[in-house]
Protein backbone atom coordinates (compact mmCIF):
# COMPACT_ATOMS: atom_id res chain seq x y z
CA UNK A 1 0.00 0.00 0.00
CA UNK A 2 1.28 3.58 -0.81
CA UNK A 3 2.73 5.78 1.71
CA UNK A 4 0.59 8.89 2.71
CA UNK A 5 2.39 11.93 2.88
CA UNK A 6 1.75 14.83 4.30
CA UNK A 7 0.52 18.39 3.34
CA UNK A 8 2.70 20.14 5.72
CA UNK A 9 5.36 22.78 4.66
CA UNK A 10 8.63 21.38 6.33
CA UNK A 11 10.60 24.37 4.75
CA UNK A 12 13.29 26.28 6.20
CA UNK A 13 11.66 29.01 4.73
CA UNK A 14 9.24 30.99 6.02
CA UNK A 15 5.95 30.42 3.87
CA UNK A 16 4.99 33.43 0.99
CA UNK A 17 2.28 35.24 1.58
CA UNK A 18 1.51 38.43 0.05
CA UNK A 19 1.70 41.72 1.94
CA UNK A 20 -1.58 43.68 1.77
CA UNK A 21 -0.55 46.45 3.57
CA UNK A 22 0.99 47.44 0.03
CA UNK A 23 -0.67 49.66 -1.98
CA UNK A 24 -1.32 47.56 -5.31
CA UNK A 25 0.02 49.79 -8.37
CA UNK A 26 -3.08 51.14 -10.75
CA UNK A 27 -1.07 52.82 -13.37
CA UNK A 28 -3.32 52.07 -16.36
CA UNK A 29 -0.66 53.14 -18.77
CA UNK A 30 2.38 51.19 -18.11
CA UNK A 31 -0.55 47.77 -17.98
CA UNK A 32 -1.52 49.73 -21.60
CA UNK A 33 2.22 49.86 -22.29
CA UNK A 34 2.57 46.17 -21.39
CA UNK A 35 -0.37 44.99 -23.11
CA UNK A 36 0.87 46.93 -26.53
CA UNK A 37 4.36 45.25 -26.64
CA UNK A 38 2.78 41.88 -25.55
CA UNK A 39 0.68 42.30 -28.49
CA UNK A 40 3.33 43.47 -31.25
CA UNK A 41 5.34 40.70 -30.42
CA UNK A 42 2.76 38.50 -30.87
CA UNK A 43 1.80 40.15 -34.05
CA UNK A 44 5.26 39.97 -35.18
CA UNK A 45 5.77 35.86 -33.95
CA UNK A 46 2.72 35.43 -36.38
CA UNK A 47 3.84 37.12 -38.91
CA UNK A 48 7.07 35.15 -39.52
CA UNK A 49 4.47 31.80 -38.71
CA UNK A 50 2.59 33.03 -41.59
CA UNK A 51 5.64 33.87 -43.95
CA UNK A 52 7.62 30.54 -43.15
CA UNK A 53 3.52 28.46 -43.25
CA UNK A 54 3.34 30.18 -47.05
CA UNK A 55 6.84 29.30 -48.67
CA UNK A 56 6.00 25.35 -47.64
CA UNK A 57 2.52 25.43 -49.02
CA UNK A 58 4.06 27.17 -52.53
CA UNK A 59 6.84 24.53 -52.49
CA UNK A 60 4.58 21.95 -52.20
CA UNK A 61 2.20 23.38 -54.51
CA UNK A 62 4.81 23.43 -57.30
CA UNK A 63 5.64 19.59 -56.70
CA UNK A 64 2.40 18.92 -56.83
CA UNK A 65 1.80 20.90 -60.16
CA UNK A 66 4.85 19.70 -61.16
CA UNK A 67 3.60 15.97 -61.23
CA UNK A 68 0.31 16.55 -62.17
CA UNK A 69 1.83 17.47 -65.64
CA UNK A 70 3.87 14.31 -65.84
CA UNK A 71 0.94 11.83 -65.36
CA UNK A 72 -0.22 14.10 -67.74
CA UNK A 73 2.03 13.40 -70.15
CA UNK A 74 3.03 10.55 -69.41
CA UNK A 75 -1.38 9.57 -70.16
CA UNK A 76 -1.03 10.92 -73.08
CA UNK A 77 2.08 9.34 -74.68
CA UNK A 78 1.56 5.81 -73.57
CA UNK A 79 -1.99 4.74 -72.10
CA UNK A 80 -4.22 7.30 -75.17
CA UNK A 81 -1.50 6.21 -77.77
CA UNK A 82 -2.27 2.61 -76.86
CA UNK A 83 -6.43 3.05 -76.34
CA UNK A 84 -6.21 4.54 -80.00
CA UNK A 85 -4.28 1.75 -81.87
CA UNK A 86 -7.11 -0.57 -81.05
Amino acid sequence: MPQRTSRVNRSTLPALTPDFSKPVPTNDNARLTTTINFLRKQLTNERQTHSSVLAVMTRHISTLEQQVSDLRQLYFEKIALKAGQQ
